[in-house]
């Protein structure tokens, strides 16, 4: 069984793309796992991927070969909850292009 430390930043969605070259496989990897398909993953954590699930080697060798990490989870510098366009202030929480 193949195994990924999840680097900082990573979904599992990431993890799937990287280990199996398809988002597709995140299910199973998460019941694998026990983990929360959308739950966050803290870095350094080893995740199994399943002999089961199908490989896209193409896209595999490819990341291999460029050295991508697929890091896909959004930060945003604002870690404060709004309640909605009320608790939203127009050039500082909500911007318009």
């Amino acid at each position: 069984m193949q195994k990924i430390t999840v680097q900082n930043n990573q979904s599992l969605l990431d993890v799937s793309v990287q280990a199996t070259g398809s988002a597709a496989n995140y299910i199973k990897i998460a019941k694998a796992n026990d983990l929360v398909p959308t739950a966050k993953i803290a870095s350094g954590t080893i995740i199994e991927i399943p002999e089961d699930v199908e490989v896209n080697d193409d896209i595999v060798n490819f990341y291999e070969a460029n050295g991508i990490v697929p890091t896909t989870e959004i930060k945003t510098e604002f870690e404060q909850e709004f309640i909605g366009i009320g608790e939203m202030e127009i050039g500082t929480t909500f911007k318009i292009r």
